[in-house]
């Protein structure tokens, strides 16, 4: 069997996937609509693992949009033992999970619905036992995620979250702001498109790591980009087993800076937004100190070219996917199987 051939099927399936979840945007919509007759006062997207990842994501925009809102993202375990304390029916809940078993996740929702919080989950699982406990289940038919890491469900759940808080916001104010235009889609779907069309490049580039004999991954991003490189330093981790840490960008002057070395790689997303000047004057100074760097951006000449499509969220969002590809180079160079890594399960269900 060819190793990694998994991981890589389930990749280049993002594009359909996207094209999938942007035409059900009237059913997000619809389900928005309904949400804001009430007004939920505390917003928390909760998940395990890459999908608490995607809460990162898609909070960044409902704090952007909801400012008189409460919104915070955090592992569902959190909320379960410490932070669903004052959940109340001004709460709104928002969980992410591909296969809608997640242990955690799922008792989180529980113990939310006992409080009379209003719950949603967002899965590409149709039917599971977050099914039969949320006031609303989010299904995306984006087809069967083949391989243990999660690539493909990160992007389209991660996508589905934004659109969804999109329609929030326009639900609210009754009108279609249109905040995430056809225009932005679109970018994003040809973006991904030819990332998978030039995939042999980026495992290219994962393979051209290992043989330079690095061992150590940083990845650092500001607001939505953060969750993007706890994503991808995630998957370095579970395909890989090497070092990984990932950063809010400009915390890396506050001490790691020190461990700028020969052996290490920091991987910068920058793409356009509020944070894209402050990055990018951090990327300059590591390049200075004769740091390894590989730079993810839309703008000033980046080793790994972006498109801007008008929305920060989208931007950050199209990094994973080269860096999907990257990590899954960079195992497969050293002989691991990216579909089957050691230790891990498809889906946690106890804890």
């Amino acid at each position: 069997m060819d190793i990694g051939k998994e991981t890589l099927q389930d990749i280049s399936e993002i594009p359909s996937a996207v094209h999938n979840i942007i035409n059900r945007r009237d059913e997000l919509r619809s389900i928005a609509n309904k949400l804001f007759e009430q007004d939920y006062r505390k917003i928390f997207l909760i998940g395990c693992g890459t999908s608490f990842y995607i809460g990162i994501v898609v909070a960044n925009l409902l704090k952007r949009l909801f400012r008189d809102r409460y919104v915070y993202a955090l592992p569902s375990s959190e909320l379960l033992l410490y932070d669903g304390i004052g959940l109340n029916e001004k709460s709104l809940i928002i969980g992410f999970s591909r296969s809608g078993n997640t242990a955690e996740t799922v008792s989180a929702l529980e113990f939310a619905k006992k409080r009379k919080a209003r719950t949603i989950l967002l899965s590409i699982t149709r039917k599971s036992k977050g099914s039969e406990i949320v006031d609303d289940y989010i299904y995306l038919d984006v087809g069967i995620e083949r391989s243990i890491v999660m690539t493909k469900s990160f992007v389209s759940l991660s996508l589905a979250g934004l659109l969804f808080s999109a329609s929030l916001f326009e639900s609210r104010r009754q009108e279609n702001t249109d905040l995430i235009n056809s225009q932005a889609l679109s970018v994003f779907q040809e973006y991904v498109s030819s990332i998978v069309k030039n995939n042999e490049r980026f495992i290219g580039l994962g393979k051209e790591l290992s043989s330079q004999s690095y061992e150590r991954f940083v990845f650092l991003g500001s607001g939505p980009s953060y969750g993007i490189a706890l994503e991808a330093a995630l998957k370095f981790k579970e395909t890989s087993y090497v070092s990984t840490e990932a950063l809010y960008a400009l915390e890396f002057r506050h001490g790691p800076i020190a461990t700028v070395n020969e052996k290490q790689v920091e991987f910068i997303i920058n793409p356009s937004g509020r944070s894209f000047d402050a990055v990018y004057r951090l990327y300059k100074d590591i390049v200075d100190l004769g740091g390894k760097t590989i730079r993810l951006s839309d703008r000033l000449e980046p080793d790994i070219k972006l498109s801007d499509t008008g929305v920060e969220e989208l931007n950050a969002l199209e990094a994973i996917v080269p860096l999907q590809y990257i990590a899954v180079g960079y195992a497969l160079s050293r002989g691991l199987n990216p579909d089957k890594p050691r230790n891990l399960f498809r889906v946690v269900e106890k804890f």
